[in-house]
């Protein structure tokens, strides 16, 4: 994979893309809809009681979705970040700060209501 000049692997990239917005865990889920998905350090401002994700897939690039905090683990695509494929991984921060800012997602020590 080649990205903004570096020649990373997949797992390079989404780790780098991890680091960026502090994700607290990746997972590389076998379906063909992702490839990696990201819990965000956030809740779902408007999804109670779900985790704020981000998901990768090679061909579409990012999108922000919502995951069940049970075992489960049930994912929903909220929106596509419309950044691209493969953006540079501090490009993928910036968008997530947007949504913070946007107040579709809130930090877990926010409140709900």
């Amino acid at each position: 994979m080649h990205t903004n000049g570096n020649d990373w692997s997949a797992h390079e990239y989404v780790d780098a893309v991890a680091r960026s917005v502090h994700g607290e865990t990746v997972r590389w889920p076998q379906g063909p809809s992702m490839d990696a998905v990201i819990v965000l350090p956030v809740h779902a401002r408007n999804h109670p009681g779900k985790n704020a994700v981000l998901l990768w897939n090679h061909d579409f690039g990012w999108s922000w979705g919502v995951e069940e905090a049970d075992v489960r683990r049930t994912i929903s695509i909220v929106d596509p970040l419309g950044i691209g494929r493969t953006p540079d991984p501090l490009r993928c921060a910036d968008r997530v700060i947007e949504l913070i800012s946007a107040e579709a997602v809130c930090s877990r020590m926010c409140s709900e209501h």
